[in-house]
């Protein structure tokens, strides 16, 4: 199933054309429904007509008040029935009026490793801050947006880019963004499969199960790609996030005794929780073997 994205904007648009690109090769499950810009003259709103898809331009009234215009941001983005919201390169800070519409599913991009460099300017400022001999790279990353910090939400992907000797800020830039394009497309997908799994645990979408006495192993079935994984034991289903991914079987792992416990950590998982197994092949024996050896070691 292609999820509904919602792309906010501020100016160029280069990473919401990265995201367009990605959708067009189908590398991401989704596709985007609309791009909002809060600057009539956003370049991104061509890239988005160009693309055939609706461009809005969303300015903010000079009578209203931040909350006013958040508000009334939300009641329009939730008209085009979002899965998610993605800031790329949008340039004001979003309050709980619009946010708490959306828990869980507005991601933001922003160019600089988690706790450095938060606002604007973040790829400028570290590059005076390599010229004065303070750092030696910067980064980018990508995170949820929970609440009105400033770039500060819960990481879902980070990676650092070195900043060398003979960097200009504009050749620093170029690949910041170069860096940008592949990670934000990259996380994007990455946390798309990972709430769909817990989708498929609430639908009780079941494709195989295999077990004994110890507990039953069941497989629901969520995309092509792969599985997920329940353990039921004693009469409780425990949700465990277990994704098979391709080349090789990747197995994420979070146990909960209670499905109760579960619902409330469940937004947690994808980045504080899971715990990382691989398993050789697809051999449903083994990883059932396998995932019984994970749980006494953790």
């Amino acid at each position: 199933m292609s999820s509904r994205l919602i792309v906010l904007i501020s100016g160029n648009g280069s990473n919401l054309q990265a995201i367009l690109d990605a959708c067009a090769r189908n590398e991401l499950p989704a596709s985007v429904v609309a791009v909002i810009s809060n600057n009539a003259d956003a370049y991104g709103l061509v890239r988005a007509h160009n693309a055939g898809i609706e461009a809005i331009d969303f300015p903010k009234l000079e009578t209203e008040s931040r909350r006013d215009y958040d508000s009334r941001l939300a009641d329009y983005v939730t008209t085009k029935l979002p899965d998610y919201i993605i800031l790329a390169g949008w340039m004001r800070i979003l309050t709980s009026a619009f946010l708490d519409h959306f828990p869980n599913r507005v991601i933001n991009l922003h160019p600089a490793m988690p706790g450095m460099f938060p606002g604007t300017r973040a790829i400028e400022r570290a590059y005076e801050a390599f010229k004065q001999n303070r750092i030696s790279h910067t980064g980018v990353m990508v995170h949820l947006v929970p609440d009105e910090g400033v770039d500060n939400g819960p990481v879902l992907a980070s990676e650092v880019v070195a900043i060398q000797h003979n960097d200009t800020l504009e050749s620093l830039e170029e690949r910041v963004h170069e860096v940008e394009h592949k990670l934000l497309t990259k996380t994007i997908k990455e946390w798309i499969l990972s709430q769909t799994t817990w989708k498929s645990f609430e639908d009780r979408q079941t494709i195989k199960s295999i077990g004994s006495e110890n507990g039953l192993i069941v497989f629901d079935d969520f995309h092509e790609a792969g599985a997920r994984i329940t353990l039921e034991k004693d009469g409780i289903t425990a949700p465990w996030a277990i994704t098979c991914g391709s080349g090789g079987l990747f197995v994420h792992t979070v146990f909960f005794e209670t499905k109760e416990e579960a619902e409330k950590t469940s937004s947690l998982m994808k980045f504080d929780l899971w715990k990382i197994l691989k398993i050789p092949n697809e051999n449903y024996e083994e990883i059932y073997a396998s995932v019984k050896q994970f749980v006494k070691k953790y």
